[in-house]
């Protein structure tokens, strides 16, 4: 995949280094899949002692993204969309 900044909408808001959880953009926004970013929190942290469990090391990533991705507030009219599986 191409640079993600390369190919996004003018002024949409593009997450660092998550580039492969981008699914998708709009006329203004990219859209990001809350599965594969919790998936790529897990993976970037297994093994690195913090968690004793697979179970507390999902926890921990799904409360990063929400706490540091979803509650993130940008102004002006580029956002980013974070889409749940159905």
């Amino acid at each position: 995949m191409n640079d993600l900044r390369e190919i996004a909408p003018e002024g949409a808001v593009v997450l660092n280094d998550l580039d492969a959880c981008c699914i998708g953009h709009t006329d203004n926004a990219l859209v990001y899949s809350y599965t594969k970013l919790v998936n790529h929190f897990i993976e970037a942290w297994r093994g690195d002692g913090l968690c004793e469990t697979e179970d507390q090391l999902h926890t921990e990533a799904v409360e990063w993204v929400q706490y540091n991705i979803i509650n993130c507030k940008v102004g002006g009219a580029g956002q980013f969309i974070i889409m749940y599986d159905f």
